[in-house]
C-alpha cells in the first residue's frame, strides 16, 4: 500500500469475495484512490488509477499497458475459440455425412446371402 492509504486492507470485491474479473480490479482500484488517509504526509485529492492507458496523479506519471502474459491471455481465448468452433462443425458434419454417402453394410443387409455347404 503507498503511504496516501488507509491503513486498513483493502476490501477483496464487491461481495467478499475476489471475483478475479475486470470489474473487481476496477472497484479495487477505485477503492485504492478514493480511501486515503487524511493524515497522510502527501495530499492528492481522490483518484483512480488506470487499468489502461496514461494518466498523471499528483507529480506522478501513471501507464498502464498489457505485457507479454496479457498477449498470451489473448492467444489462448483465440485457441479457445477456434477449437470450440472446430469442434462444433466436426459434430455438424458427422451429422450431415451419414445422408451425403452410402453405407457400405445397409447395401449389403438387403441382399440373400447363400452358402453352398
Amino acid at each position: 500500500m503507498c503511504a496516501a492509504s488507509r491503513a486498513t486492507a483493502p476490501k477483496p470485491g464487491l461481495d467478499g469475495k475476489s471475483r478475479g474479473s475486470s470489474l473487481s480490479a476496477g472497484y479495487k482500484l477505485y477503492r485504492h484512490g478514493h480511501d486515503l488517509a487524511p493524515t497522510a504526509a502527501v495530499k492528492v485529492p481522490p483518484f483512480t488509477p488506470p487499468m489502461l492507458g496514461y494518466q498523471q496523479i499528483a507529480n506522478f506519471e501513471v501507464y498502464s499497458y498489457p505485457k507479454a502474459g496479457s498477449y498470451l491471455l489473448g492467444c489462448v481465448l483465440l485457441l479457445l475459440i477456434g477449437a470450440l468452433w472446430l469442434a462444433r462443425r466436426q459434430a455438424r458434419m458427422k451429422d450431415i455425412a451419414p445422408a451425403r454417402r452410402a453405407d457400405p453394410v445397409a447395401s449389403i443387409e438387403g441382399v440373400a446371402v447363400r452358402s453352398f455347404s
